[in-house]
């Protein structure tokens, strides 16, 4: 009796685990747990949740839609565990919604057709009357929700169905959309923790309405001046920041869509808040492109030419030259060393090209983009001489920061669909190892992405002034030789009663110095409250900035991302105190301070010093450590943070 008993309890928690993760994505261990103990009412210890986890996947493997690592169990469903984590982390102040075990029946797998929800109900009668079986329909709902999860839109879900239902006229098509539509909406989302997009827009109505009542008491840690501080009572000084709350990304966008904020009005916007900056040293202060319409036309146009796709026309020509690269295999002769640049003539900027293939390991010509891509050769060249080792985090970082343009030679498996489609297109005949021409767009903290338009139209100009200069290099590299020791050859168009042609002229590149975003703490009250309870002890704090391994995308269309990790870590514990994913830390740097201050009020203690090892990472801090009298040491290693990021980015990912 007795074992029959545990094996009822045993199952009970299986298909409550089951059932919260199809509610919930992800979960941590701990806090499984816990509404294990809660919401069954179970005297159940953590060893003993683990024995019937263990021996649930043994003996109802197939029934078992969740997996565990050492720190979550998570759906199986789950693309992406860390931009699940880093999307439910968004909505700090909100909590899991409450699952009673009798919730956990309606949303599994085998209960989809049984359900009580109108609009499944309508799904799943057109559905039968169209000739698919409960069971077919079952899964393919069941399939919707899982990518609906994972950030798939609306109109992909709807084309999922074309393979399985003949819709016989418009009418019956725009009425299953919108069944299905509000079927999603009533779905229970995982980066909401649970909560539906319909519930979710109910309590954004309840927040709004609490913000304005509590508005006047908020106090925000940072402040800044408006561009009118004449129309403004503001005394801020001058690197301050003001944050005006906004929709949130992730939550429903309130133009009535059923979209996410982020995929539809707000897919050009911030994450969440509008930040109003202040200009660097050496700037000038342009401010809104409402006040500047030659900036906002600017900005329209780079906006329009990066989504601006090549016609067949203008990539055939420049797989031609790409050919012509490949055949005359250049890299013999040609070293990484012997840059040169080829001017833009629309925008006047310069791409610095450097071959690479010396080695026999990698055939590929980089064009580094202007000042600042240039500069990113140098950087990456130097994180490869100073450690070899091609798992180091910091030299992702640097490969992840290239501002170029590049055409690579590679094996057929490492091409995508669209370069395998492209060259389809174009009927060119490719065969054999390192033969295939894959181009690729690098943009610093972004994910290595397919040429626009513009690019192509460039980057073609580039590669036939490339192949003219290192034709005249085989012999003879004596055209490199430049008069002045930092000077560099560049090509140049020139037009002369009509016609092109291109000159060489030597050039010093411009020098590039990036610029950081240093907030300071404003909040006076605060601030003497911290410096007066927290005790000053000896001991060293880390901190680091670096990119997170795994790139975020918004949307398939969308170039994804690398989000910022910023880590600081308590040296005489070696732990992470405060940990943060940051999508844009150029314009988001506050936050760096946010988690220095919770790590200071948290623990009342206020370190001697916090070493860095990173130049953005000590600019970022260094006003609120000048402020809290805390020595910033720039250090040419940190002891603990790579071992504790490392451990982290595979707990995550």
């Amino acid at each position: 009796m007795a074992g029959k008993t545990n094996q009822d309890k045993n199952k009970r928690v299986l298909n409550y685990v089951n059932g919260l993760l199809q509610y919930y994505g992800v979960i941590e261990r701990q806090e499984l747990l816990r509404m294990v103990r809660t919401n069954l009412k179970l005297e159940i210890t953590g060893q003993e949740f683990e024995q019937i986890i263990e021996h649930g996947f043994k003996d109802y493997g197939d029934e078992l839609f969740f997996e565990s690592n050492e720190l979550f169990f998570f759906n199986i469903e789950v693309d992406d565990i860390g931009d699940l984590l880093k999307e439910q982390a968004s909505y700090n102040d909100l909590s899991f919604r409450p699952v009673a075990e009798k919730d956990v029946q309606a949303i599994t797998r085998f209960m989809l057709k049984t359900t009580r929800d109108r609009y499944a109900k309508r799904i799943i009668q057109f559905l039968s009357q169209k000739g698919l079986s409960p069971e077919i329909i079952g899964e393919q709902l069941y399939n919707s929700i899982a990518d609906y999860n994972n950030g798939v839109e609306h109109l992909e879900l709807l084309k999922e169905f074309f393979c399985e239902v003949d819709f016989k006229s418009e009418k019956e098509l725009n009425n299953f959309a919108d069944n299905l539509t509000q079927f999603l909406n009533k779905t229970p989302l995982w980066e909401f923790k649970g909560w539906t997009a319909e519930e979710m827009e109910k309590q954004q109505e309840k927040r709004e309405n609490q913000k304005y009542q509590n508005q006047k008491d908020l106090k925000p840690f940072f402040t800044a001046p408006d561009e009118h501080d004449d129309e403004e009572q503001s005394s801020a000084s001058e690197n301050e920041l003001a944050i005006i709350e906004k929709v949130g990304r992730n939550e429903p966008c309130p133009c009535g869509s059923s979209k996410k904020y982020k995929k539809c009005c707000g897919n050009n916007q911030g994450p969440g808040y509008e930040i109003l900056e202040t200009a660097q040293p050496g700037q000038d202060q342009k401010g809104s492109a409402e006040k500047n319409p030659e900036l906002n036309q600017k900005e329209a146009m780079t906006t329009n030419q990066q989504k601006e796709k090549p016609s067949l026309e203008e990539l055939n020509e420049l797989y031609l030259k790409a050919l012509i690269i490949r055949d005359g295999r250049f890299w013999e002769w040609m070293d990484e060393v012997d840059i040169f640049g080829v001017e833009n003539p629309e925008t006047g900027e310069i791409a610095y090209c450097s071959f690479m293939g010396a080695l026999g390991e990698v055939f590929a010509l980089n064009a580094y983009l202007g000042p600042e891509g240039l500069q990113s050769y140098f950087n990456f060249q130097d994180l490869a001489r100073n450690d070899h080792n091609a798992e180091n985090l910091d030299i992702k970082d640097g490969y992840f920061m290239l501002k170029c343009l590049s055409i690579s030679f590679e094996d057929r498996e490492q091409m995508d669909k669209t370069d395998l489609a492209t060259i389809k297109d174009l009927n060119l005949k490719i065969r054999g190892k390192k033969q295939w021409p894959q181009f690729r767009s690098y943009r610093p903290r972004h994910y290595p992405w397919h040429l626009t338009a513009a690019e192509v139209r460039f980057f073609t100009r580039v590669l036939e002034e490339t192949i003219n200069v290192a034709l005249a290099c085989k012999e003879d590299k004596s055209i490199l030789s430049t008069p002045e020791e930092f000077e560099i050859l560049v090509r140049t168009l020139k037009v002369s009663d009509g016609k092109e042609y291109w000159v060489n002229s030597y050039r010093e590149p411009e020098y590039y110095e990036k610029t950081y975003l240093s907030y300071g703490i404003t909040d006076e009250i605060m601030l003497r409250n911290i410096l007066k309870h927290a005790r000053r002890k000896e001991t060293i704090w880390e901190a680091d900035t670096s990119l997170a391994l795994a790139p975020v995308q918004d949307n398939k269309n969308q170039r994804p991302y690398f989000p910022s990790m910023f880590l600081l870590i308590d040296c005489s514990m070696e732990l992470i105190i405060q940990y943060d994913l940051i999508e844009d830390i150029e314009n988001e740097s506050y936050r760096l301070i946010d988690k220095l201050l919770s790590a200071i009020k948290s623990s009342k203690v206020i370190p001697k010093s916090i070493a860095v090892s990173k130049e953005e990472t000590y600019e970022y801090l260094k006003r609120a450590c000048e402020q809290l009298s805390i020595e910033l040491l720039y250090v040419e290693k940190l002891k603990f943070a790579p071992s504790i990021k490392e451990d982290l980015s595979q707990s995550i990912y």
